[in-house]
């Protein structure tokens, strides 16, 4: 499990996450900790394939979060849970 708290930003995020085709799942909860996610949005990409068929995923809403997971031996990402 990896935890990214993203907090103390002043301009838009872009996190690019590793490449998901690796034998085992990751799985990454990513936090808007500083509540700024509506002002600077927090994009989210892999370096490859896809988040839940998109190229990225973007939180726009204060202190949002998101648990995204990998599948195994493939290009894509999922989204498990995303709050608010």
């Amino acid at each position: 499990m990896n935890f990214i708290a993203v907090r103390g930003y002043t301009s838009p995020v872009t996190l690019t996450l590793p490449n998901p085709n690796i034998p085992t799942t990751n799985n990454y909860i990513i936090a808007d900790e500083g509540g700024n996610a509506s002002t600077y949005n927090i994009t989210i990409q892999g370096v490859t394939g896809t988040i839940s068929g998109a190229s990225q995923m973007v939180l726009n809403q204060n202190y949002s979060n998101v648990w995204i997971y990998s599948v195994p031996n493939s290009l894509q990402y999922f989204v498990l849970f995303t709050r608010p």
